[in-house]
């Protein structure tokens, strides 16, 4: 999806909006830097609340999934010591 601002005024506006710059509308605004520049701070300040937004939904689902291989080695390991214990008492049997 494509933003174009056609005017300094259209950009100014955009601006003065308290909601959140998405990455595209940063990216139209970096053509009028030079004209608005006294808006480079509200422009920096919603890119780097975008990248803290994505590390942390990063930080989530690498929890999530670090949880899971927890789960999954425990489960490999009790599956592994059964398996042992089942051919340990199948020797045992077989050579009384």
């Amino acid at each position: 999806m494509t933003i174009e601002y056609r005017s300094m005024e259209d950009a100014e506006r955009r601006l003065a909006s308290p909601e959140p710059l998405t990455a595209d509308e940063a990216r139209a605004l970096f053509r009028w830097l030079v004209p608005i520049h006294h808006a480079l701070p509200r422009i920096e300040l919603d890119i780097a609340l975008q990248q803290i937004n994505a590390i942390e939904r990063f930080d989530k689902a690498s929890a999530k999934l670090t949880r899971t291989s927890i789960w999954l080695v425990a489960l490999q390991t009790f599956a592994t010591i059964a398996a042992l214990a089942i051919s340990v008492v199948s020797l045992l049997i077989r050579f009384r």
